[in-house]
This record gives C-alpha cells, structure tokens and sequence, in this order.
C-alpha cells in the first residue's frame, strides 16, 4: 500500500487529522518546502525512507485526538495540525542520535482523574552510528525503558501498524 493510501486509512480514523505538506495536487512547492528540506539535509539519513520523505511533502504532520482526552497520536512535520518536529521541547537528536518523530500517548482518566499513562516514542537513528530504522522507546508511569529498540524498517511499514490498530498501540509491559 502506498503512503498516500495509507495515510487516508489513518485520516479516517476517529479524532484524525492530516496536514498539508509543501506539495498541493498539483505539485506546486508551498511556503514549507525549504523547512523540509533543511530538515532532510541536516539529516540525510532520513532521505532513504522513502515513504517518511512522501509523507513530509505531501502531508507534514498528522494528530489522533479523541474528545475525551484518552488518546493523543502526533506525528511531527511542519504543518498546522501536528507539532512542529524542529520546535518540540529539547533536542531534535538526543545523545543516542535518535530523532523522535512522533509520540503515541494513552491516558486512563476515571471521573477526571488520572489512572494511568502510557507513552510510545518512535524515532529514527539519525547518529550514523548503528541501523537505520524506525525505533521504538515506551513508558509508563511507573516505568521506562530507558533505550530505544528496534521496531520496524520504515515509516510506511510503522504508520500501517499505527492504522491497524486503530491509534491505540497496547500498554507496554516492562518485565
């Protein structure tokens, strides 16, 4: 399945929202062109996957938000809907040299309190050092795998398994 196809499966999912990259339908370079490319030339590793290069230029960024604030999926880009990957709190590339670009967050709220927590963080190892690939780090409240690991070998292939499941990754257990 293509990253376009694949990206109208997620758009259509409850609480979706999908960005508008720096290309239009017709392929005209919009405003955000040059931030996208400066992005993937600061980091040319990226480059090699395709299907993360498309999804910047056409979309740039997409959201899971439910109502009820259970879920927040953001996939980072340089779009209105998503959060803005160069302007995230702390460093783009951590010391590891992974570059997160997107978090999955789940919360357990009972009569508007707090239960529980859990947190993806999905990232590229951008550090030159080790496999490209997409990574993966999780959380919960009361516990963190302080390390990224393997989890798939592209963009395509991990925003798939996000649609499969409809935005909601299982709580990680730690063990």
């Amino acid at each position: 399945m293509s990253i376009d196809r694949t990206v109208a499966s997620f758009n259509s999912l409850a609480g979706a929202a999908v960005g508008r990259g720096p290309r239009d339908l017709e392929g005209v370079r919009g405003k955000s062109f040059g931030r996208v490319e400066e992005f993937l030339s600061s980091y040319p590793r990226l480059r090699t996957d395709v299907g993360y290069v498309g999804f910047l230029m056409n979309y740039s960024g997409a959201v899971i938000e439910d109502a009820e604030g259970r879920q927040f999926v953001d996939i980072f880009g340089f779009s209105d809907v998503s959060s803005d990957i160069i302007e995230i709190e702390g460093d783009v590339v951590d010391e590891y040299g992974f570059l997160i670009f997107a978090q999955c967050m789940y919360h357990d709220i009972r009569d508007g309190v707090l239960i529980d927590s859990y947190e993806y963080d999905f990232a590229y190892n951008v550090g030159g050092s080790g496999e490209f690939g997409v990574y993966c780090g999780r959380s919960t409240l009361g516990s963190r795998d302080t390390s990224f690991q393997p989890y798939c070998g592209n963009f395509l292939s991990w925003l798939q398994d996000l649609v499969a499941v409809k935005g909601w990754f299982e709580r990680p257990t730690f063990g």
